[in-house]
């Protein structure tokens, strides 16, 4: 099932216009192959070869996942071409290459590939080279488009995914608008989740996209990512209570977590941020008499913890809850999984030793991010 189906189940409105634009682009200039290789010419081309003319076009409705979209379908001067291209297992392999091109850009590696598989491997590298490059423009204009909305909360998670040479970290970023709507703001690739250069970029591309607004990121202690969020977008980083629970909980016996992990629920149902901070004060100091390694953990990591006190206070149970990033990342996973949209050996990633003044931002690392959600 295609990422997009995912994000829909999970109520993240993803945008569908992408895909569907993306579909139709590809099935045209697929057709235009296809009719190539039935008359034995390209479009204008003078070729004592040719075994017909091409004569304008006619439509047909096309229903895919993505909406019904409207096809023009060449049409021949003698007898009548019928696309062998219009099936369910074609608009498979499309969505699955436009979500693959959406994260990584395309490539005519890819693109032949698909050929390939739709068995048009005798296409004219000219062909293959349009494919890839309108499919590249698409690309551009969708995931650069501008983020006209303000977001005052920021969800930061990574998915690790396996190749066959290691694992490659895909962070995303997820928004909540004023407006109470969440939605996926992009991806990013990196070869690690505590490289401080993957987060400088993917936070540094999300606002010059125009991100802006933000005054809370909450996330899991990434190397580098509460100095990213600060120098960036100027917020305040809050320790994701998920992930700074299961960090203390790894120093307590598995049968006491449910006495623990209580009394550390106890700190985010006070109603000033200085009860909390008292609170907290009296879980670290409770634990500290039978669990002291517990305490000292939660004693380290206990200011970025009530930092969701900085907001509104109706909005407090809404930035300390892990719903939002623990069903994406489980869509992530399990999209990762099935199609593997996720880079494949010998892509270029975002190590330690690439400086961020060093990389293109018009470049393959363009921000891939939804204006509103894809995918």
């Amino acid at each position: 099932m295609e990422l997009l189906s995912y994000l829909r189940e999970l109520g993240l409105s993803p945008d569908e216009a992408y895909l569907r634009e993306g579909l139709s682009m590809m099935m045209r200039l697929l057709m235009e192959i296809e009719v190539s290789r039935t008359i034995d010419a390209l479009p204008y081309e003078r070729s004592d070869d040719r075994s017909n003319y091409r004569n304008g076009y006619r439509t047909r409705a096309w229903r895919t996942r993505c909406g019904t979209i409207t096809l023009h379908i060449p049409k021949l001067r003698r007898g009548t071409y019928t696309p062998g291209l219009i099936e369910r297992s074609t608009e498979d392999v499309l969505l699955a290459l436009l979500q693959e091109a959406y994260v990584l850009g395309p490539s005519q590696t890819r693109m032949s590939a698909l050929l390939n598989q739709l068995k048009l491997d005798d296409a004219h590298p000219s062909e293959t080279a349009a494919l890839t490059e309108q499919l590249d423009d698409l690309v551009r204009r969708f995931r650069d488009r501008p983020l006209r909305s303000p977001y005052p909360y920021l969800w930061l998670d990574v998915v690790e995914t396996p190749v066959s040479e290691g694992r490659r970290a895909v962070a995303v970023a997820v928004g909540v608008g004023s407006n109470g709507r969440q939605d996926v703001l992009g991806f990013e690739v990196g070869s690690s989740a505590d490289n401080p250069t993957l987060w400088r970029t993917f936070l540094r591309k999300l606002a010059l996209r125009g991100l802006r607004g933000v005054q809370l990121v909450i996330s899991d202690s990434y190397g580098g990512v509460k100095a990213a969020v600060r120098e960036v977008l100027y917020a305040e980083w809050q320790y994701s209570r998920a992930h700074a629970l299961e960090d203390v909980l790894r120093a307590v016996p598995l049968d006491d977590h449910n006495t623990v992990a209580a009394a550390i629920s106890t700190i985010f149902v006070q109603s000033t941020p200085q009860a909390a901070a008292t609170q907290l004060q009296q879980v670290v100091d409770s634990l500290g008499m039978q669990w002291p390694q517990a305490a000292h953990r939660l004693s380290m990591v206990g200011t970025d913890l009530l930092a969701y006190l900085s907001v509104p206070e109706v909005d407090w149970v809404l930035v300390t809850t892990a719903n939002v990033m623990q069903r994406v990342r489980q869509a992530l996973t399990q999209q990762a999984d099935a199609i593997g949209i996720f880079p494949p050996p010998g892509v270029m990633l975002l190590d330690a030793h690439q400086p961020f003044a060093g990389l293109d931002v018009e470049g393959q690392y363009q921000p891939s991010a939804l204006a509103a959600p894809l995918m």
